[in-house]
């Protein structure tokens, strides 16, 4: 949802476990948000037909809110699915169902399609409660360690790596001039690193305060990149003007944004 999709890293595919309880509640709540988000410009050339082009392959796609170009597509079945191969670039997100009968079978499954049936390889998302990853330690290391992505990140946006500036950005090494993928080579990496394979961000499972009752405790507030912040503008606002007047009486007014969040 973030500037209506049109983003190299925007979500396109969420990978859930198929018999998981939570399964069907994280899509009601994600339903609840597409409804209840302001309806948004899809500007971008070429939005409205790659849109019509996923509603037409799935009839089954829902429309969350009044007069939105918004789709979700619940469950996608077909391997060779349109979603699955093209870049949509606009406001629509697909569910893949994955088997799951514990979590460290779960995270293989998503580990292996991701990397061999999604053809980006620009940035991915892994989403871990922090009592999962205490008692599969090992499952979610590996996971990290095989997704063959430039920045993953765990518990955060992966676009957070760009939005840095110091930490190298680009696709997983690997690509050609003759099948470019995702691209060549990192930018930014401040330090000057050699033969970086990706860039792993971390972040709390929940911002505070709910942070405390899940596990992951921290004061990180809600990021303003969050499309239901309520102060994100503003404190993008702050930010800007303090990084370029950095005065200490700058910090207040910030902290105060983001907390509001």
């Amino acid at each position: 949802m973030n500037n209506s999709g049109h983003n190299c890293v925007a979500g396109q595919i969420l990978l859930v476990p198929r018999h998981w309880d939570g399964t069907e509640r994280l899509l009601a709540e994600i339903r609840r948000v597409l409804g209840e988000l302001p309806a948004r410009a899809d500007y971008y050339p070429g939005a409205d037909e790659r849109l019509t082009a996923v509603a037409r392959a799935h009839p089954e796609a829902e429309l969350p809110g009044e007069g939105q170009s918004r789709l979700l597509v619940p469950d996608i079945t077909d391997p060779d699915d349109p979603m699955l191969r093209i870049e949509v670039f606009a406001s629509a997100l697909g569910v893949m169902r994955l088997p799951d009968e514990d979590a460290p079978q779960f995270l293989r499954a998503a580990t292996e399609f991701a990397n061999d049936k999604l053809p980006g390889t620009l940035g991915a998302t892994l989403l871990v409660h922090p009592g999962t990853e205490r008692a599969h330690r090992k499952a979610v290391d590996g996971a990290v360690a095989a997704l063959r992505y430039g920045t993953l990140g765990v518990n955060c946006w992966w676009a957070f790596g760009f939005l840095l500036g110091y930490t190298p950005w680009g696709a997983h090494p690997g690509h050609t001039r003759q099948d470019i993928g995702s691209g060549i080579g990192f930018v930014h990496n401040a330090f000057m690193l050699e033969d970086v394979e990706k860039t792993v961000l971390r972040a709390p499972f929940a911002p505070a305060p709910r942070g405390l009752f899940t596990g992951s405790p921290s004061l990180s507030p809600r990021p303003p990149y969050y499309v239901t912040n309520r102060t994100g503008r503003t404190t993008m606002e702050r930010l800007t003007a303090y990084t370029c007047d950095s005065k200490v009486s700058r910090l207040p007014g910030i902290f105060a944004a983001a907390l509001r969040g």
